[in-house]
C-alpha cells in the first residue's frame, strides 16, 4: 500500500523525481539531507551484507570444482565482478539480473518439489517466536524496494504498469515465502 502511495506521489512530482527531491520540495533542505543520509545508509548496509556473505556462499561451489576457496578473496572477486557489471550499464545489469532470477526460481522450484515429500503438517502448529527476532534485518532489506518506486515510473512509463509491477512483485514473493514455510516447517 505504501509503495502505491509513492507511485501517486511520484506522479504528482513528475518523471524525474526521486525521494530526495520530493523531500526537498515538501519538507525543505533538512529533510532532503536526512533522506539522503537514510538512503545511503540502507543501501550501504545492503551492499555490505551482500559483500560480507558472498564469500561464504561462493566457497562451497568453488570447492566443489576442486579449487581452493578463500572467502575474503571470493568476496573481493564478487565485488569486482558485480561492480564491473554495473559499470557496463542498464542493459548488462538487467540481463544479469534476469539470468540470476531464473536460476533462483529454478533452484527454489527444485527445493520446493524435493521438500514436499517430507511435509509434516503437524509441525505447522508449533512455533518459537523468539527465533523470529533474527529475521528483522532480512525484513528491513526486503522493504528497500520503496526507494525504487520513483525510478520505476520513469522506467516503466505509466502508473498502471508500476502498480502492476508492485502488486505482482509483492504477491509472488509472498506466495513463494508461504510455500517455502510450509515445506521447511
Amino acid at each position: 500500500l505504501t509503495a502505491l502511495m509513492l507511485v501517486e506521489l511520484s506522479l504528482w512530482f513528475g518523471p524525474k523525481a526521486n525521494l530526495t527531491s520530493m523531500a526537498l520540495q515538501t519538507l525543505g533542505l533538512p529533510a532532503k539531507v536526512l533522506t539522503g543520509i537514510l538512503y545511503i545508509f540502507i543501501y550501504l548496509a545492503t551492499m555490505t551484507a551482500y559483500i560480507a556473505e558472498s564469500g561464504s556462499y561462493l566457497a562451497p561451489f568453488v570447492r566443489a570444482l576442486g579449487l581452493p576457496a578463500s572467502e575474503p578473496v571470493l568476496s573481493a572477486l564478487f565485488t569486482a565482478v558485480t561492480g564491473g557489471l554495473l559499470c557496463l550499464g542498464t542493459r548488462a545489469t538487467e540481463w544479469t539480473n534476469r539470468v540470476c532470477l531464473a536460476a533462483a526460481v529454478a533452484a527454489y522450484a527444485f527445493l520446493l518439489v524435493s521438500g514436499a515429500g517430507f511435509l509434516d503438517t503437524s509441525l505447522l502448529l508449533q512455533g518459537r517466536w523468539v527465533k523470529t527476532v533474527s529475521t528483522v534485518p532480512l525484513m528491513v532489506v526486503a522493504f528497500t524496494f520503496h526507494n525504487m518506486v520513483p525510478s520505476l515510473l520513469s522506467y516503466l512509463g505509466t502508473a498502471r504498469r508500476v502498480a502492476k509491477a508492485i502488486f505482482f512483485g509483492s504477491l509472488i514473493p509472498l506466495v513463494m515465502y508461504l510455500l517455502w514455510e510450509v515445506v521447511i516447517l
